[in-house]
């Protein structure tokens, strides 16, 4: 991440910051092997012209350089004084729409690509990057209002409901115990009545914003489908570290209002609520999309 690098870290291998020139990237190898690659939303890997996926092997990218930031068209950094910067193919991009939401609007662009590139039949690897649901909590008013209540009964009997849940289904043995409270979480019962308030509101946005990430993956497939490419796409669903368990006082600047809707940057997700132990195990994070080796015709990776 190269906004964490410091001098003393220049010229030591592991530290530069972006995804060095030591090796190809995965597109630029399939370009070189005919493909269509299209990516759409977070990069992290580089922070200017040089290093961003348009000049590894993209040939269409939409992308948010640096770790996260606003979901809106805002442009609110999660940590001022960073910056929200998006480029379209390597070019900074000046404004958003106002209806931005990432999500969204990440999806619609990658369908658009994926849809002008069939002219040519050629196999594409599309990399859909989603920076949902990275902090800060924000999803549309419609979706967070369908968890509203959802999780009064705190993080306490959430978690045993779901371990039983896991029990149920055979996905951890019946032994398996919760793991033990981190020593920065405080126990629901002994929260005030405006801590649980407020931190039902996180988990209730944080659903909201994987329930709407959910349905824009489902738009990939529904599209794939539709052209018939859908039995013939390998695709690959992976998540990083999943909600982030930080404090709001680890970024200065942040308040506490409008949790989840445009102008709120509170809110690190519900890593302190969510999974049978830390996590919940739901569809997360971004969507990575990988490929399999090219074929004469209609083989697609997405």
């Amino acid at each position: 991440m190269g906004e964490l690098t410091t001098p003393e870290m220049d010229g030591i291998p592991g530290y530069a910051g972006y995804l060095n020139f030591e090796v190809a990237a995965l597109p630029e190898v399939l370009e070189r092997a005919g493909y269509h690659t299209y990516m759409a939303g977070k990069w992290h890997l580089g922070l200017d012209e040089n290093t961003s996926p348009h000049a590894r092997g993209f040939e269409e990218t939409f992308v948010l350089l640096p770790g996260g930031g606003s979901h809106w068209n805002d442009r609110k950094p999660v940590s001022p004084p960073e910056t929200m910067v998006y480029q379209r193919n390597g070019k900074e991009v000046e404004s958003l729409a106002d209806d931005f939401y990432s999500t969204r609007y990440y999806t619609d662009r990658m369908l658009e690509w994926i849809e002008q590139g069939r002219a040519d039949d050629q196999p594409f690897f599309a990399y859909l990057s989603y920076t949902a649901p990275h902090d800060p909590l924000h999803a549309p008013k419609a979706y967070i209002d369908k968890y509203k209540g959802r999780y009064d009964q705190g993080w306490d009997s959430l978690r045993q409901e779901r371990l039983q849940g896991l029990k149920k289904l055979g996905i951890v043995p019946n032994e398996a115990v919760p793991f033990p409270r981190l020593p920065t979480v405080k126990a629901w019962d002994d929260m005030s009545p405006e801590e649980r308030e407020l931190a039902a509101r996180d988990m209730e946005v944080y659903a909201a914003m994987v329930d709407y990430m959910d349905e824009q993956i489902e738009r990939v497939f529904d599209y794939l489908k539709e052209i018939g490419e859908y039995d013939n796409t390998m695709i690959v669903f992976m998540s990083d570290n999943g909600a982030n368990g930080s404090l709001p006082t680890a970024y200065p600047g942040q308040t506490e209002e409008y949790r989840g809707h445009q102008g709120a940057v509170v809110g690190q997700g519900a890593g302190r609520a969510c999974g049978a132990w830390r996590h919940e195990p739901l569809v997360r994070s971004r969507a990575r999309h990988h490929a399999d080796p090219p074929r004469r015709r209609g083989r697609r990776a997405a």
